[in-house]
């Protein structure tokens, strides 16, 4: 792929409260989704390890754009 293939691939940062497993699993399987779709998606499930720095995580994808 080409660097301008790469610039016309959408992003997508996804937040969402974590507020119950149905809605976690829903989210998860809608950043699959997006994935299989060929979408760019940031998610936290996927890039934030447990125990990660939160602040430092959101500075990166804040600097994605």
């Amino acid at each position: 792929m080409n660097e301008t293939q790469q610039e016309n691939i959408p992003k997508v940062f996804i937040s969402y409260s974590h507020d119950s497993p149905q809605h976690k699993t829903w989210v998860a399987e809608l950043a699959a989704k997006l994935v299989d779709k060929g979408i760019d998606v940031t998610f936290d499930r996927w890039d934030l390890k447990r125990g990660g720095d939160v602040p430092k995580y959101m500075e990166r994808i804040s600097c994605l754009g």
